[in-house]
């Protein structure tokens, strides 16, 4: 499974890597994403889709729905494989696949997001606080976490966010 926020990003950022598994005798993919206007071009790629709506704020209530939501697909279909990509997908994507027994995790960080921008008021402390945590958190279950930003893998590795060995 590929997990990803928006249709959009599946076929700018994930189209390769799809692609490629699909090469592999065997392989099918599903991307869990809200396709929006992109569905038939993820279609186009021979690759499954379950919609999965996602909000793009911080909000509690959504971001749990969001994972409980994740957490049955992954119980119901039994990948094989999880493949997160941004920030909520690498968080509750992981936790979500974790627990619903999903052998191997990876994560690719993309960017930082505006979570890690200079915090300037107690709602942005908290919020990249809460990040920071959750992120530590589902970072341990990750196999291997993937960043295509050598700076944001130190700030990463500095932070105590993740282990050498996983990067």
């Amino acid at each position: 499974a590929v997990v990803c926020p928006d249709g959009r990003s599946i076929i700018l950022f994930c189209k390769g890597l799809i692609e490629a598994l699909l090469l592999i005798p065997g392989t099918q993919v599903i991307v869990l994403t809200e396709a929006g206007t992109s569905l038939s071009e993820i279609k186009s790629l021979k690759a499954g889709c379950i919609e999965v709506p996602f909000f793009r704020f911080p909000n509690p209530l959504w971001d749990f729905k969001y994972c409980v939501r994740l957490y049955r697909i992954f119980c119901r279909e039994r990948f094989d494989f999880v493949y997160n990509i941004s920030t909520k997908p690498n968080i509750y994507g992981t936790i979500a696949a974790h627990f619903a027994g999903v052998p191997r995790i990876i994560s690719h960080i993309v960017g930082l997001g505006s979570a890690f921008l200079p915090a300037t008021t107690i709602k942005q402390h908290a919020i990249q606080i809460s990040v920071k945590f959750l992120y530590k958190l589902a970072s341990r279950w990750n196999e291997k976490l993937w960043f295509t930003n050598k700076n944001n893998l130190k700030y990463f590795i500095d932070c105590g966010i993740v282990r050498n060995s996983q990067v």
